[in-house]
C-alpha cells in the first residue's frame, strides 16, 4: 500500500483519504498545517492506485478495513480520519470501521452516496457524470476515457482545474500548479484501472450502514463547490448521527489548499 507520512511525525495521528482522480500525494497541501497543529498525516493510495496493488472487487468498506490495518502497522492505535471529495467516503467507512479506535471524522466537499441516481446526475463535471456510469457498466469504456485523460498536456490539466474553481482559490492553486500536476499524474502511475476501480466502488452501495458511524463527524463544505454541490453535503450530515456541518461560504471543492489550517486543527483540538 503506497504511503506517504506528512506534518509532525510525533504529533496526533491523522489517517488522509485522498480525492478522486489523485494519489497519497495530494495530502501535500496539508504538510504545513499538519506541521503547525502537531498532527501527523498518514496518506494512503488506494487500490491501483500510485504505488498501492490493485485489488479489485472490494468495497469502500472493505478497503476501510485495510486501512486500518495499515493504521496499525505504522504504529497507531488511536486516530482520526480525514476525507477529501471522493475520499469521504472512505473516512466515513474507516468511522464506521473503526469503532473504539477512530475519535474523529472529518468529511471534505465530499459526494452524497451516489445509489440515488439524482446525487450522480448533480455533480458539477461531466467526466465524473459519465464516468460513475461507465465504471459499472461500461468498464472498457471507462478505462479509455481515463486513458486518454491521463494523456493530456499540463496547461490542459490546469486549465480544467481552474475552470472547477472558484475566485477565491485560484491564487492558491496557482501557486501549487506543480504538487497538482504531481497528485494527479500518480492516479495512473501503475495504469488506469485502479481509477476506473475507485469510481465504480463509489457508484455502488458503499458496503456500510452511514448510521454506523458513532463517532463525531464535521463535514466540511464550500457553499459554492461547483463539482460537489453543498446539498450533497447537507443530505450527507442528515444520515449521520453526530454531525456538525460546516458551510464555508464563498469557498468551492479545493478546501485543503484554501481551509486545511482550519480543518486539521479541528481534527487535533476539535471545537
Amino acid at each position: 500500500m503506497g504511503v506517504e507520512l506528512l506534518g509532525d511525525s510525533n504529533g496526533y495521528p491523522i489517517l488522509w483519504c485522498h480525492g478522486g482522480l489523485s494519489s497519497r500525494l495530494d495530502a501535500v497541501a496539508l504538510n504545513e498545517a499538519a506541521t503547525a497543529a502537531g498532527a501527523a498525516i498518514v496518506s494512503l493510495d488506494r487500490p491501483g492506485i500510485g504505488t498501492s496493488a490493485r485489488r479489485s472487487h472490494i468495497t469502500v468498506a472493505d478497503w476501510a478495513e485495510m486501512a486500518l490495518a495499515e493504521m496499525t502497522r505504522q504504529g497507531h492505535q488511536r486516530f482520526s480520519v480525514a476525507g477529501w471529495s471522493a475520499g469521504g467516503p472512505y473516512a466515513l467507512a474507516c468511522g464506521a470501521a473503526g469503532t473504539g479506535r477512530v475519535d474523529r471524522v472529518a468529511t471534505v466537499a465530499s459526494m452524497h452516496p451516489l445509489v440515488d441516481d439524482r446525487y450522480r446526475r448533480e455533480l458539477g463535471m461531466r467526466f465524473d457524470r459519465v464516468l460513475f456510469r461507465w465504471a459499472v457498466g461500461h468498464p472498457g469504456r471507462a478505462r479509455m476515457l481515463v486513458r486518454v485523460g491521463s494523456h493530456a498536456p499540463d496547461r490542459m490539466v490546469m486549465s480544467d482545474v481552474m475552470k472547477s474553481s472558484v475566485e477565491a482559490e485560484r491564487m492558491m492553486l496557482r501557486a501549487n500548479s506543480r504538487l497538482i500536476l504531481d497528485f494527479v499524474g500518480e492516479s495512473t502511475r501503475c495504469g488506469v484501472g485502479g481509477v476506473v476501480d475507485d469510481y465504480a466502488r463509489l457508484a455502488v452501495d458503499w458496503g456500510f450502514d452511514l448510521a454506523s458511524v458513532e463517532c463525531d463527524v464535521t463535514l466540511w463544505h464550500g457553499s459554492d463547490d461547483p463539482l460537489v454541490p453543498v446539498a450533497h453535503g447537507r443530505d450527507l450530515a442528515d444520515r449521520l448521527e453526530k454531525a456538525r456541518f460546516e458551510e464555508l461560504h464563498g469557498r468551492g471543492h479545493f478546501l485543503p489548499f484554501t481551509d486545511g489550517s482550519r480543518i486539521i486543527a479541528d481534527l487535533v483540538d476539535p471545537a
